[in-house]
């Protein structure tokens, strides 16, 4: 249950067995209040980038709720100070981090204005207004989703909320270049599921529905993509299925899968309300001792409510060091000291891992403590690994890429970050009368100026394969530990 609540917190944010089963969650809204006529017909373009002496066209209470979230959100991302640089025509703060240090960076001022994805953000403002009254509740966050997404920004999204969906947790691989996404948790009862990959959902091939989803999906890069379309949040998230015609207004699917011996099948699953989702989950589990190794898949996950832990690997051999957020107290430079002082204190340290794997970021300095971890990795004059995958976002792609600038023997090792090394980023609201969380970015920054790459790409690119999932193996650890392929 542990791993479980760990991925719930990194994500932000997952069966009943063959046979739907009765569970406590209503039928899905109706659409009838949100299709009733509206009073009168407004003007074509009510909002006009700014919400100041804004005229609620609407009269419902409900309406107005609605109107005055979708004027809340534009002005966020519009307003002349602090909005997004990329639709507001000001000189916007750039943060560019020569200093390796990183604790310092110097700041200059640029624009990013695009004139033309403001007039078209504007235009999606206003079309969404005019359709709130024919809109339901279920659907705004999604077209709210849709509009953030236009600017091609990891930290400027709209989160659709999981009031009701099915209740699995994915893990992605790929295959050939191919994604697949294979069931690591479930409800207790549909075992089967477990280790099996997902292929389609009522017919409908998992990465078509991925597809269809894509306007959707806030980032910069497109090696993160899968990664979040193919997350429980956005792929088994009933409001979006049923927005995309993936199912309609009942609360089952028909889920197609192959099991681990190649064998296809199908089950017909009943979705859960956000508060019954996970009472009853079970994971994957190898059987074979593997998963409690020092390469094991269970390693990375011990200890998921620390910000940072470690332990020694390879009988004293290799400190590993496991940042599970960079959103982190002053107090984690006393880990660090301890940590090198024990694997000094061993006398034969060969490798230090710090892992910033399904890290969604936090503090670009890890609260003044970047100096004394970079000194304390070259202090140990061991060889260094630093590990990203494309759940590293914000500044656990920052951090990583300032260790790889400082140190001269540090190799990234893992697959490629969620964002490139320079990225906009900025403040975190919530909508006045629904509460939906969405994010906004007001500055840019450089971790690595003049790195021009997509995204921060490791040294050493080794892939968590399917194979190694089930046999409880993590692929990278098992590389850097025990030279396997």
């Amino acid at each position: 249950m542990k791993r479980l609540l760990l991925l719930l917190a990194a994500a932000l944010l997952f069966l009943t067995s063959c046979a739907p089963q009765e569970a406590a969650l209503p039928t899905p809204e109706p659409t009838a209040e949100a299709t009733a006529a509206p009073t009168e017909a407004p003007a074509d373009r009510p909002y006009s980038g700014d919400g100041k002496g804004y005229e609620k066209i609407w009269y419902r209470q409900r309406d107005v709720g609605w109107e005055e979230d979708v004027v809340f959100f534009a002005d966020a991302f519009l307003d002349p100070y602090h909005g997004h640089p990329l639709l507001t025509d000001r000189a916007s703060l750039k943060k560019t981090y020569n200093d390796l240090v990183l604790r310092y960076s110097s700041t200059s001022s640029e624009s990013f204005c695009d004139p033309a994805l403001r007039e078209e953000f504007i235009r999606r403002v206003n079309e969404l207004i005019l359709d709130i009254p024919y809109t339901s509740n279920y659907d705004m966050p999604i077209r709210l989703a849709e509009i953030a997404a236009l600017l091609g920004d990891a930290h400027s999204y709209v989160s659709v909320p999981v009031e009701e969906a099915f209740p699995m947790w994915l893990k992605v691989f790929y295959t050939d270049g191919v994604p697949e996404c294979a069931v690591d948790f479930a409800p207790a009862g549909s075992e089967r599921l477990l280790g099996s990959r997902l292929t389609a959902i009522n017919g409908v091939p998992v990465l078509e529905i991925a597809g269809k989803l894509r306007p959707f999906v806030s980032l910069e890069a497109e090696t993160t993509f899968y990664r979040r379309a193919l997350d429980y949040s956005m792929l088994l998230n009933c409001s979006l299925l049923r927005y995309i015609g993936v199912m309609g207004p009942e609360r089952s699917a028909v889920f197609t899968l192959i099991d681990p011996d190649g064998n296809e099948f199908e089950t017909e699953l009943l979705s859960r309300s956000s508060a019954a989702m996970w009472h009853d989950a079970v994971g994957y589990h190898a059987e074979n001792g593997e998963p409690e190794s020092d390469h094991g898949t269970l390693l990375m996950e011990r200890f998921p409510y620390e910000e940072l832990w470690s332990t020694m690997l390879s009988e004293g051999r290799t400190l590993y060091l496991r940042f599970n957020t960079c959103k982190v107290d002053d107090t984690i430079g006393e880990i660090v000291n301890e940590a090198f002082s024990e694997a000094a204190a061993s006398g034969k340290l060969e490798k230090v891992i710090v892992d910033f794997r399904s890290n969604g970021g936090g503090y670009a300095d890890l609260s003044g403590n970047f100096l004394p971890l970079a000194n304390a990795m070259r202090d140990s004059g061991a060889e260094l690994y630093v590990l990203i995958d494309g759940g590293s976002f914000s500044a656990a792609v920052g951090i990583p890429s300032m260790l790889k600038r400082r140190l001269e023997n540090v190799t990234l090792a893992g697959t490629p970050a969620g964002q490139p090394t320079s990225f906009f980023s900025g403040w975190q609201s919530e909508l006045p009368n629904s509460g939906v969380y969405f994010q906004y970015s007001d500055r840019f920054n450089e971790f690595w100026p003049g790195n021009s790459d997509e995204v921060l790409t490791p040294d050493l690119v080794i892939p968590q394969t399917y194979s190694d999932f089930l046999n409880g193996v993590d692929s990278v650890l098992y590389r850097l530990l025990e030279g396997g392929e």
